[in-house]
Formats: C-alpha cells, structure tokens, sequence
C-alpha cells in the first residue's frame, strides 16, 4: 500500500511540476501569477503537516485519511487542465497540496509499520527506486499525451489514475488498519 500510494502520488505530482506552468503559460498568466500557484500547492502541503494527528483522527484513522488525501490529489489534478479560471485554479493548487501533503508522511509510516525492522532499510530504497521511476516516467508518459491529446486529457489522466490507485488502497485498506489497531493496543 506505501509502494503504491508512494508512486502513484508521485506520479500524478509529475504532471503538476513539469507541466502546470507550461499548461498557465498557455492561458497567457503572468510569471508571478504562475510562481504563486506552483507555491500554494507547495504551501498547501507544508502548512497542513503539524495538523497531521488531528487530522488522522478527524478523518478515521490512517487508512481513511490515505484515501481522502488521494481523492482530493486526483480531484485537483484532473480538473486543472479543465479551467482557465484564476480562482478556480487557486482552489486546485491548495487542493492539490493538500493531498500530497498528507499522503508521502502517511506511506512511510505504513511501510515502516508493516515491515520487519531488519529490513526497513531495503523497502524504503526500494520504496524510493520506484518513485524515482514514477518521477521519470511521469513527464515522458504525460508529455506525450499532452502533445498528442492536450493539457485537459494528460491532466484528467494523472487524476484518474490516482483515482483509481486511490480505489484500490480502499481495498488493501483492512490489512493497513488491523496492524494500526494493533499498535493503539500495545501504547
């Protein structure tokens, strides 16, 4: 489930990073209003993070927040290459922030807690080698949809697949939850 939210979220990011200021610059903003929305998103998901154990527990635990953040990343991601309205973008880009903000923390914490802690060290680099996968496949894979298809499909793309990730952690979720249940118990 880390694996998999790891890279999927990454992978969605992609788009956002390498094509969001090419896909505003096309819509005629301005330099600094392009800085500013690559910046709300990037605030979004710093600003939430001391939030992060409240939140967990407003929204039912880890599994539930996993998949709520995945909903929102994909969400935002898939409508963006949908508008060109400024404030419709802005929401976007702190939606956007937000799930990436409460997903990557949450799948470390998952891997750690499902793996033996003699071998935290070989998952987390693996853990990593597959997002830096994502990461490269990402801009290669979403560029050529963009170019063939447009920015509103290679968008919708990204977030539909997040969505559909985001659909399958709900179903590895019970495992993730029992080795949670099983933690509260021990403290």
């Amino acid at each position: 489930m880390s694996v998999l939210s790891s890279s999927a979220v990454l992978f969605a990011i992609g788009i956002h990073v390498a094509f969001l200021p090419v896909y505003l610059d096309s819509l005629a903003l301005s330099a600094s209003l392009i800085g500013l929305l690559v910046s709300l998103r990037a605030f979004a998901a710093m600003a939430m993070r001391p939030f992060m154990s409240s939140i967990i527990e407003n929204l039912g635990g880890r599994s539930n927040t996993f998949i709520i953040s995945a909903v929102f990343l994909g969400s935002g991601i898939s409508f963006v290459g949908l508008t060109s309205e400024i404030w419709i973008l802005i929401c976007l880009a702190v939606l956007v922030g937000l799930g990436s903000g409460i997903s990557q923390p949450l799948s470390i914490v998952a891997l750690v807690e499902h793996v033996a802690a003699n071998e935290r060290s070989s998952a987390l680099g693996m853990r990593l080698t597959i997002n830096r996968a994502s990461q490269l496949l990402a801009p290669i894979t979403l560029g050529l949809l963009a170019e063939w298809f447009g920015f509103n499909l290679a968008f919708a793309v990204a977030g539909i697949l997040l969505l559909c990730a985001a659909r399958l952690i709900y179903h590895l979720a019970p495992s993730f939850d029992v080795v949670e249940s099983n933690n509260q118990r021990v403290k």
